[in-house]
């Protein structure tokens, strides 16, 4: 938005006839947008209370009929899944966007909201959050006019009790209500807000002074375009206010109703030889008159259509002149919420000319030039690139189904990416709805189809070169095996064979960029499967721990070397071994982790530890000196050791950890939260990160460095992984002694945390307490990294090249 210059202008003379205040203003047409954003905001911020919130409703401010449709989901009835089968925090699916602590409710629900919604038999909530909590949804497009949102609201009935609702509508605040404590739900209705262009007048200036009245009078509006000259027709409704409702027997009145102009208190419509002492209307006979400006006086109007070009306003004004009274009323012009200008009419009792010249700015055509990819289903991402595309509101799929959050656009509106397929889409064309109401249509169609699954792997533990086994469904067709990774090959196009059925792939032989995370499957007709249960893990075949290391051969034996003053070798003694030994006679050992212990997995999934400290098997801190089993599951994927702690994947993407660690003392592998879509996990010395499938990075324990990367450095400990930015293309991590490393899956790399040595490979020493991208090769950032290791006070990093960089 250009900057805004309000001028102030008065009459040069007594005599003038002519008075004229020129305004130049830039006003963006999304000051006036017809798919507005509803918001409904908690008041309170602290505690344990909670409001309830159901049939969300736009009701017209004149008529007071309910707008139909205006407010899809408007009873809370569509969502995806509710936590416990009863209520759930975050929901998606359900046209509205919830922020943190705000979901959807059943009646009854655990959450003790009234067992009686006013409309269907859920609800949603909002509970206290730092920084607030909230829901929202952009409308689909209302017509020009003045509303107002209706809700029904309940209270929780339990402790304080005095949560409230507040209401916005393009971050306008509408009011607030904070619903009774009496287990039932109440209706709040807010103030009204305008859909369209608003030409409003408003009086200012004079101050109301016990018996003196200071009115101002207008007439004869007419609203121009500047490039012609020419009267834009239809614009202005009732321009001479000749239309008049009922004034009274004194020819005039207050606020009088069916004129085309909504007047306030201390304004209305006068008429030629009325008692009010009006000069003689220019136009017709009658006029506008507005009085005091301490009664918030006025009267507004929407206007007939879209402006958008320069424009003058042409009216006519005049001042009551009564004797020794003050005749100083000024007129405000106003357009939606910018200030045009400030009138003074003179005060010899004529009307005077006024002319008010303003721009509205043209904006950009927005164009969708194409999308991909052309096909799947509901939950596959779509990428849309074109023109203009900035400030995108919603996406519209075919079948009226609206995606109004979680997509990205680029800054300079040029790509709007993650948006993801809704259920109920249909095939056809997207339409791209922007802030101020412009549309674009893709020139192609999406596709609609049934969209290939995976459901397994195996084995679900490996290295390059592995040979892997995919089930699921409708994998006919499959052109393509895709696999988490940065640089280097991570798809395989040929050599795999799928059955008749097409529910099972064999011959998958796993590439050499491929990484830890999802593997998904591209099919000719029916797109690429969603990220779901069929999760890759890498092996990691050689592990150096604080003083030692071990690693497995080909042939799946197990050696180790180095000190081994706390059975960390495994070999039964204390003894140090300067050569690789033989641990054990088994042969089906898949990845090991070596730290201040030592730890491995087999290839039955079955979970190994020894040496000293809390190895994970309930005994505390007795030693082991040969491999023990850690409890009895046989999903284990991956596992990794910090200092005194470990952590651990499952193959169903579960956390898990043990020992003194970021998250407490546990003498046994205990889960970490509840979700199951993790994808790998690290160990650094007192904090430990990790990677869920949606690419999201996460971190937690100690940050005295800011090794946690949350943009800050604390000396507090973070007990559970908090999120890493907002990033969700982060493929792997490592937790170093105080240094966090990362590798995004377009192949930069980046690091954060403690820089004393220079451990974060940037040309300045200094901490950083957020990511920041390291690599360079002279003059040239290197962006091919295919992995990396962040130790106690450095850091190695492999290039998809094969050089490794320290």
């Amino acid at each position: 938005m250009l900057p805004f210059y309000p001028l102030h202008w008065t009459a040069p003379g007594r005599f003038a006839r002519l008075a004229l205040a020129l305004l130049l203003a830039w006003i963006p047409l999304l000051a006036w947008a017809g798919t507005p954003t509803l918001r409904l905001e908690a008041t309170v911020t602290t505690g344990d209370v909670t409001a309830f919130v159901d049939q969300v409703e736009i009701i017209n401010a004149v008529t007071g009929a309910v707008v139909a449709g205006a407010v899809p989901n408007a009873g809370f009835e569509t969502f995806t899944s509710l936590d416990n089968g009863s209520y759930g925090y975050q929901p998606t699916g359900a046209t509205w966007n919830f922020a943190p602590r705000s979901g959807i409710t059943s009646d009854g629900g655990a959450l003790g909201n009234p067992t009686a919604s006013p409309d269907g038999t859920h609800a949603a909530f909002l509970q206290p959050a730092s920084g607030g909590t909230s829901l929202s949804q952009t409308l689909p497009e209302l017509a020009a006019g003045y509303y107002q949102v209706r809700v029904q609201l309940a209270q929780r009935n339990f402790g304080t009790a005095d949560q409230g609702v507040r209401l916005l509508v393009d971050g306008r605040d509408l009011g607030n209500s904070v619903p009774a404590n009496d287990g039932g739900y109440h209706s709040f209705t807010s103030a009204v807000f305008a859909v369209g262009a608003e030409l409003r007048f408003e009086g200012g200036g004079s101050v109301y002074l016990p018996g003196f009245d200071v009115t101002a009078f207008l007439d004869q509006l007419e609203l121009v375009d500047a490039a012609t000259g020419a009267a834009v027709p239809g614009m202005i409704a009732n321009p001479g206010f000749e239309t008049t409702g009922s004034l009274g027997s004194d020819l005039y009145g207050y606020r009088p109703t069916g004129t085309g102009w909504t007047f306030a208190d201390a304004s209305g419509i006068a008429t030629n030889g009325s008692a009010f002492s009006s000069p003689t209307a220019p136009d017709g006979t009658h006029v506008g008159f507005i009085q005091s400006d301490n009664f918030n006086v006025g009267f507004r109007q929407i206007l007939g259509g879209a402006l958008a070009g320069s424009y003058q306003l042409r009216l006519k004004a005049a001042q009551r002149v009564m004797g020794d009274e003050p005749a100083n009323q000024q007129v405000l012009v106003w357009l939606n919420n910018q200030l045009l200008a400030t009138l003074l009419p003179s005060s010899n009792g004529t009307f005077q000319d006024f002319t008010v010249a303003f721009t509205v700015a043209t904006p950009p055509v927005p164009v969708i030039s194409s999308f991909t990819p052309g096909i799947g289903g509901p939950g596959t991402s779509l990428s849309l690139t074109g023109a203009n595309l900035s400030g995108t509101r919603a996406i519209t799929f075919p079948g009226g189904v609206v995606v109004n959050s979680g997509f990205r656009m680029s800054t300079d509106g040029t790509k709007i990416t993650d948006v993801v397929v809704p259920a109920g889409a249909q095939s056809g064309p997207l339409t791209a709805t922007l802030s101020g109401g412009q549309r674009a249509v893709s020139p192609q169609d999406f596709t609609i189809v049934t969209l290939p699954t995976l459901a397994q792997v195996s084995p679900y533990l490996g290295t390059p070169g592995t040979v892997l086994t995919l089930t699921g469904t409708n994998l006919t067709g499959t052109t393509s095996i895709n696999f988490t990774g940065s640089a280097g090959v991570k798809t395989v196009t040929s050599g795999f064979t799928v059955n008749a059925a097409g529910t099972q792939i064999t011959g998958i032989v796993v590439p050499t960029g491929a990484q830890s995370g999802p593997i998904t499957a591209t099919t000719a007709t029916s797109g690429t499967s969603l990220v779901g249960p069929a999760l890759f893990f890498r092996a990691r075949t050689v592990a150096a721990g604080y003083q030692h290391t071990v690693a497995v051969r080909a042939d799946g034996t197990l050696w180790a070397w180095g000190w081994n003053h706390g059975a960390q070798l495994g070999d039964g003694t204390t003894t140090n071994r300067n050569a690789p030994t033989q641990i054990g006679t088994d042969n089906n050992w898949a990845t090991v982790s070596a730290g201040s212990g030592t730890a491995a997995i087999r290839t039955d999934g079955t979970l190994w530890a020894w040496g000293a400290g809390l190895v994970g098997d309930g005994t505390g801190l007795v030693r082991r000196y040969v491999p023990v089993q850690i409890g009895t599951a046989t999903n284990w994927a991956t596992v990794d050791i910090g200092e005194d702690y470990t952590v651990a994947l499952r193959a169903d993407g579960t956390l898990w950890i043990w020992g003194n660690g970021p998250s407490g003392y546990f003498d046994v592998p205990t889960q970490v939260g509840t979700e199951t879509n993790w994808a790998a996990v690290d160990a650094g010395l007192y904090h430990a990160v990790g990677v869920r499938t949606d690419g999201t990075l996460w971190a937690w324990g100690f940050n005295q460095y800011g090794q946690l990367g949350t943009g800050n450095a604390s000396n507090a400990i973070n007990r559970g992984p908090t999120q890493v930015g907002t990033g969700t293309n982060w493929v792997s991590a490592s937790a170093g002694g105080l240094h966090t490393m990362a590798i995004q899956a377009n192949g930069t790399l980046w690091g954060w945390g403690r820089n004393e040595y220079n451990q974060l490979g940037t040309p300045a020493l200094f901490d950083r307490p957020s990511p920041i991208q390291i690599g360079y090769g002279g003059s040239t950032r290197k962006t091919q990294w295919a992995n990396v290791a962040a130790g106690k006070e450095f850091t190695l990093a492999l290039q998809a090249s094969g050089e490794v960089l320290t």
